[in-house]
């Protein structure tokens, strides 16, 4: 295959769960992990100043996963470069691209989290990678980390309404780390409820529905002063065998999931 191809790649300081190596999706296209050590740091003298110490840190390894669209017909390089210069141009169809990038990374952390099992493999999300890139190149040197022509996606502005958000995060995290830390049962609801949330946002609807029934018969057992070490767990809570073969709508366990947080919370203030 000759020409060029695009391609989106999402940048990671950390490991995401999965191996190195190409991985062949079923549309044709293919996503490649690699793990490669970030550019060294260099620190510039600073005048009238005594630098104790002047070492530099090691370089970070940094996980690269590179979405490569070779289920597309490959392009010429002067298409490729306009289709990338209208990309640049468009930050509607850049949040589309690394949103389905992460989507396919995330059903291959599924896979890896059930393979190892590891429950701590956990999904991603938008503001995990530290760099999103969009770009095109030949495909025998996209599968080698090497690309013709490629830029950078703006990260989101801090502004005004991301520093408000913080504000009740950091209030909450000053009261947990002065108080006590036992978790009550109407926190540990919420966090249910929180999870099946995220369990529909990729697409596990089973679990999402056993994790708002859990949540549900917590919360109602925190309310009666039950404590949480006599709640059913999640198995007894969803009902006995098959119970969960009709699984509500979508929409519905949303509006369930979001009233345990809700009551939650009324039940924190």
């Amino acid at each position: 295959m000759t020409g060029q191809l695009r391609f989106t790649q999402l940048e990671f300081s950390h490991a995401v769960g999965v191996p190195a190596g190409l991985y062949p999706v079923g549309d044709g296209s293919v996503l490649a992990v690699a793990v490669t050590a970030a550019v060294e740091v260099r620190w510039r003298r600073r005048r009238r100043r005594t630098v104790v110490d002047a070492t530099a840190p090691a370089p970070v390894a940094l996980t690269l996963v590179t979405h490569i669209a070779s289920d597309e017909p490959p392009r010429s390089p002067s298409e490729a470069d306009a289709a990338l210069a209208a990309l640049r141009r468009d930050d509607d169809a850049q949040d589309a691209l690394r949103d389905a990038a992460l989507r396919l990374l995330n059903r291959a952390i599924v896979a890896a989290r059930r393979a190892s099992g590891d429950p701590y493999l956990v999904e991603l999300t938008s503001v995990d990678p530290r760099a999103v890139r969009f770009g095109h190149g030949e495909p025998d040197g996209l599968r080698l980390g090497e690309w013709t022509a490629a830029f950078q996606q703006r990260p989101p502005s801090a502004g005004r309404g991301s520093a408000m958000a913080e504000a009740p995060i950091g209030a909450a995290v000053r009261d947990a780390l002065a108080g006590d830390a036992t978790e009550t049962g109407s926190q540990a609801a919420a966090v249910l409820a929180q999870r099946a949330l995220l369990d529909l946002a990729h697409d596990r609807p089973l679990a999402a529905a056993a994790g708002v029934a859990a949540a549900e018969a917590l919360l109602e057992s925190a309310a009666a002063g039950v404590a949480p070490t006599d709640t059913p767990g999640a198995s007894d809570a969803a009902g006995p065998a098959g119970a969960l073969v009709d699984v509500p709508d979508p929409a519905e366990l949303v509006r369930r999931a979001e009233a345990v947080v809700a009551a939650a919370d009324r039940r924190r203030r």
